[in-house]
C-alpha cells in the first residue's frame, strides 16, 4: 500500500559472521571450573557477549559505525506514511 509503512529497500537484523571453535583433539574431562574450557561452552559465552540482553542492543564495537545514516531523501520518503507507533503498540 501507499499508507503503511514496509520495508522497501533493506531488512533489519541479515548479517552474517562465522566464528570457528576448537579444542583438544582427544577428550579431556575438565569438570565444573577446571584448567581445560570446554569449547562449546565458550562459543556460548562468546555469543552471549554479542547482544545486551535487556536492551537487545548489539555489543560489537564499531559495528554501529558501520551502518549508513539515513539520508534526507530516505527521511523524508517516511513523511507520508499515514502510521502511528503508539496505535501499533
Amino acid at each position: 500500500g501507499t499508507t503503511m509503512p514496509c520495508v522497501h529497500y533493506g531488512l533489519r537484523g541479515i548479517c552474517y559472521f562465522m566464528a570457528e571453535v576448537s579444542g583438544p583433539t582427544r577428550d579431556i574431562h575438565s569438570g565444573r571450573g577446571g584448567p581445560v574450557q570446554e569449547p562449546l561452552g565458550e562459543l556460548v559465552r562468546l555469543l552471549d557477549s554479542l547482544v545486551d540482553p535487556m536492551s537487545g542492543r548489539i555489543l560489537v564495537p564499531g559495528i554501529s559505525e558501520m551502518v549508513p545514516p539515513i539520508t534526507a531523501e530516505e527521511h523524508a520518503s517516511f513523511q507520508d506514511v499515514d502510521f502511528d507507533l503508539e496505535d501499533y503498540k
